[in-house]
């Protein structure tokens, strides 16, 4: 049976274990930024000036970019780097919905999945190349998470058989995502997979500007566009801005492009450090990225984005230890830049007004810039002048416009106000792990009866962990925790004993994973296709990097 299906790949088909060879990561640049631009600038471009359907356009990009590859002669460097680049899109069509707010969907990047999924298991049978033994227990332990979930919907306690079986059926996505992520590194190299990933988030970053200009979606919603919910005005630097879930480029929200920038800040960061001069690029490529996790206006992500930062400057110490103190320096140097960067913007109104009342106060204290005739007036009289010039002086110079949040200006540094529902989440969530420790309630069945527990109907509990705590148990949630510990300790040790570029880029996947799940406790990016697909992705990336030079 498998020699006759490796014939039938070799003669019908054409493909060869030697293809693999032809990918490289200079060509993987190239056509991922072919199809970003067709899709992040030709599709709405065409949309804006024309009558023709959203989906029209699409598949007129699609033979746009499939002649450009039989052109180039890059066909298949270009079907890798469209899968790369299509997990990013929250293009999809619906299938089927559920009670709550379980709906099953078809994904544009489903379209390539298999294929590309079944010609990476065909090379993969015919070569020696065997995965790591930890990069066996990150596939192994997601599969029999993904197979624990389907026991949840029928041993579980939950009323929705159809939701358990949509959660379940996503986490077998998530799962052949995984493999496919892992098997396209292992017969190219990482490059030809974050080259595409890279590329296609920066699109989308570009798009959200343009979203947030315009004041909403430009309602492309079948590549990608949904929410144009607004959450309400802030400052960002001197400028106020107001802030909503629409500047989400076509990853489907702003809150999503932020997970997707948290994984991708420090592999951008990570990589730049060949010389100051593309150091310098990381530093403004990170900057532009840390305005767009403002200008989202959460919480979880801008604390996921400062952590991740921080803990890079720390991994950063690793490149010292190989005795390469520049690329440490640089590292070091231009993540804290970014940092800075961000926290002058955020507290511009906050800083602005202490530096202004400083300014004011010591002219107001330094006798020389009083008169002798001011100095014999009535001191009652020049106090009383001498403030209220000084208050007029402050209102009339200062520009900055006032904030309408506190998280932006005013005198709480986090918002709260969320604070009680979600502890109330995390005890319901708790007592549910408690009641129901086997096998939860089964996917996606919280959301039903969330009245019961005092939460507001159809909420999703805000943290992953104890999500998948209730979707399907502990023993669900040992097996989700033991994959990605697994993904997270091959990272660690490549970063240790790997070349100084394979290190470099370790730290950066370790850092985008740790921000990423920083983010998922306290958000619901694990009811995200779009965000957990590249996470996923993210892992796989990490399990198949080998230690050999680059």
């Amino acid at each position: 049976m498998s020699e006759t299906l490796s014939k039938w790949y070799r003669d019908v088909l054409g493909i060869s274990t030697d293809i693999p060879k032809s990918i490289t990561s200079n060509k993987a640049l190239k056509t991922s930024f072919a199809l970003t631009l067709l899709l992040v600038f030709f599709v709405p471009v065409a949309f804006l000036s024309s009558d023709l359907s959203p989906l029209l356009l699409i598949g007129i990009s699609g033979l746009m970019y499939f002649l450009y590859l039989l052109v180039t002669n890059q066909i298949i460097t270009g079907i890798g780097s469209s899968f790369f680049v299509l997990l990013t899109f929250n293009a999809n069509i619906p299938l089927i919905a559920s009670p709550g707010i379980a709906q099953g969907n078809l994904y544009l990047f489903d379209l390539i999945l298999l294929p590309v999924f079944g010609v990476l298991i065909y090379w993969h049978s015919q070569t020696a190349d065997q995965l790591s033994d930890i990069g066996r227990v990150t596939v192994a332990t997601l599969f029999l998470f993904a197979i624990w979930s389907m026991v949840s919907v029928v041993f579980g306690a939950g009323s929705s058989t159809v939701a358990g079986i949509i959660f379940s059926l996503e986490q077998f996505r998530f799962l052949f995502i995984l493999i496919t992520a892992t098997l396209y590194v292992t017969y190219t190299n990482p490059k030809c997979a974050i080259y595409p990933l890279l590329v296609a988030v920066a699109g989308h970053s570009f798009f959200a500007f343009a979203q947030a200009y315009h004041g909403t979606i430009f309602g492309l919603s079948y590549l990608g566009e949904t929410s144009s919910y607004h959450i309400g005005s802030i400052t960002i630097g001197p400028f106020a801005y107001q802030a909503g879930q629409h500047t989400g480029g076509f990853a489907g929200s702003s809150r999503v492009l932020v997970g997707l920038i948290i994984l991708c800040i420090p592999i951008l960061l990570a990589l730049s450090l060949d010389s100051w001069r593309r150091s310098i690029l990381g530093l403004f490529g990170a900057s532009i990225a840390g305005i767009l996790v403002l200008m989202a206006d959460t919480d979880a992500g801008l604390g996921a984005f400062f952590l991740e930062t921080i803990f890079l400057v720390v991994l950063f110490g690793i490149l010292y230890r190989k005795k390469t103190k520049k690329l440490f320096q640089r590292g070091v140097s231009v993540t804290t830049l970014v940092v800075v960067v961000n926290i002058v913007l955020r507290e511009w109104v906050r800083i602005a007004s202490k530096i202004k009342h400083m300014s004011i106060r010591g002219e107001r204290e330094d006798p020389a810039t009083t008169s002798s005739s001011e100095l014999a007036d009535s001191g009652e009289s020049s106090n009383n002048s001498s403030e209220i010039s000084g208050e007029e002086a402050l209102n009339n110079s200062s520009k900055v416009p006032e904030p309408s949040n506190l998280e932006t200006g005013g005198g709480d540094v986090v918002d709260t106000s969320t604070l009680g529902i979600r502890l109330k989440q995390y005890n319901s969530a708790l007592n549910i792990g408690g009641d129901y420790p086997a096998f939860g309630l089964g996917g996606n069945n919280f959301n039903i009866i969330a009245t019961r527990y005092g939460i507001p109907d159809g909420m999703a509990i805000h943290n992953t962990f104890l999500a998948y705590l209730v979707a399907t148990g502990l023993p669900g949630l040992l097996l989700f925790l033991t994959s990605v510990s697994a993904a997270i300790s091959h990272i660690i040790y490549t970063a240790y004993v790997a070349s100084e570029f394979r290190c470099r880029l370790a730290i950066g996947l370790l850092a985008g994973i740790t921000g990423f799940l920083a983010m998922s406790f306290w958000t619901t990016l694990y009811n995200n296709t779009t965000a957990m697909v590249t996470f996923w992705a993210i892992c796989g990336i990490g399990v198949s990097m080998n230690t050999k030079s680059e």
